[in-house]
């Protein structure tokens, strides 16, 4: 397959770290200006600018590695102008993510809004077309976020994001960027502060945020390779891992790193290639209608805990193993408990509760998946009573409890099956 056909997050590249600073070992750059052109010739995909906000002014912007706004350094309107520039000049490129690290904000009530308006100036002109937004993920889908939108539509192939930038913020005061996602033109990142803990730890309660951002070291990537091999087949999360040198580029490569961020971009490593793959172990049910994964609740390991729909964080409530009981039936396993799904005394009334039991080799634990006819949307289908699970209600929220009703081909009855 050629990599344009590749989505967004199964591509791995090559990445600049802190590519404004043009004292770091890729010297070569004769002159600030010239540094948009040189990483990309480099085959980098990705760069990254630290930025400090101007003290009551939050329309100025800095680019430097720390410290408060200074008025000498370069300015991020002018690295956005280069961008622009650069752009023009290259019709029909690859997408390039820019990671813009937050390192001052001076209003943090109102940085957000100013610093949209600020990339939609100078980079855009006014006109947002060269980007690639949250609201663009989140088009077409009834999501209530973005993680649930990824989750149901995906990420975009290389070749449809062809001229686009994407724009990630991570460091100081993103909790205002991560509101009203709807209306921001970039994306937001989880700082990753441990490299030795996998992201399920950073998960919870980042349902908008998308990207992981780690501070890899060679010395432990005994760790933190298996710990991101396991999410390399989620169809929502990237992950950029930074500083990553030529000793532990392949272990970066190998844990399914999407941008290898180094401060030696002439480091002759192949850019947009396709990410590492591992072998799916397990099975995640995404509802059409909210972009919610199927669960047991509160995580329970007992009979009788109900399924409900909630935010996927990676957790073993949210994952399950098919395993055929005959032909084109199976019990559908939860990892966590080990329990089956399972209808509530073997009913056929809609509204029936749905939980988990232990295995007897009931018709009312067995399954069918069926196609639902939308792309990659199936019915689960109860043998005992012919009945589908169906989120209550046709509740976006989390929480909100499956049962089993009778098939209306309603969004709140269609899940996507992922293979995670």
């Amino acid at each position: 397959m050629d990599n344009a056909q590749i989505a967004y997050n199964q591509i791995s590249m090559k990445a600049s770290d802190s590519t404004y600073d043009i004292d770091k070992p890729f010297t070569t750059i004769t002159s600030p200006t010239t540094w948009g052109f040189y990483v990309y010739e480099q085959g980098c995909g990705a760069i990254e600018l630290d930025i400090a906000q101007m003290r009551g002014n939050g329309y100025q912007w800095s680019v430097q590695h720390g410290g408060g706004y200074d008025l000498y350094y370069r300015q991020l309107s002018q690295f956005l102008a280069d961008l622009r520039g650069w752009h023009s000049a290259n019709a029909g490129h690859y997408p390039v993510t820019v990671l813009v690290c937050l390192k001052g904000i001076q209003d943090s009530e109102n940085f957000p809004s100013q610093l949209d308006r600020y990339i939609d100036q100078y980079l855009n002109g006014g006109q947002r077309d060269i980007l690639y937004t949250p609201s663009d993920l989140l088009s077409g889908t009834t999501a209530t976020s973005l993680r649930g939108a990824a989750l149901l539509k995906g990420w975009p192939s290389l070749d449809m994001l062809a001229g686009k930038f994407i724009f990630v913020m991570t460091g100081e005061g993103l909790e205002g960027y991560t509101n009203d996602v709807r209306s921001r033109l970039g994306f937001s990142s989880v700082d990753c502060g441990d490299d030795k803990k996998g992201p399920a730890t950073y998960l919870p309660g980042k349902r908008n945020q998308l990207f992981l951002n780690y501070h890899l070291y060679g010395g432990d990537a005994n760790i933190w390779v298996p710990n991101l091999q396991r999410v390399i087949a989620d169809p929502s999360i990237l992950i950029r891992g930074y500083i990553v040198q030529d000793s532990w580029w392949g272990k970066a490569s190998q844990a399914g790193v999407n941008f290898l961020a180094t401060d030696n971009v002439t480091y002759r490593w192949p850019a947009f290639a396709p990410r590492a793959q591992a072998k799916p172990q397990t099975t995640l049910f995404v509802s059409q209608n909210s972009g919610l994964a199927l669960s047991i609740s509160g995580s329970s390991k007992s009979e009788g805990a109900v399924t409900d729909q909630s935010d996927w964080v990676w957790g073993g409530n949210q994952q399950w193993r098919l395993e055929s009981v005959a032909e084109g039936l199976v019990k559908i396993v939860n990892v966590n408990s080990g329990l089956v799904l399972d209808v509530d005394h073997a009913s056929n009334m809609n509204g029936a509760k749905v939980h988990q039991w232990s295995w007897h080799d009931g018709a009312n634990q067995k399954w069918r998946l069926e196609s639902a006819g939308d792309l990659d949307m199936y019915r689960i289908v109860s043998l005992s009573s012919g009945k589908v699970l169906d989120v209550s209600g046709k509740s976006r929220n989390t929480g909100a409890v499956v049962s089993q009703w009778e098939w209306l081909n309603a969004p709140n009855q269609k899940w996507r099956k992922l293979d995670v």
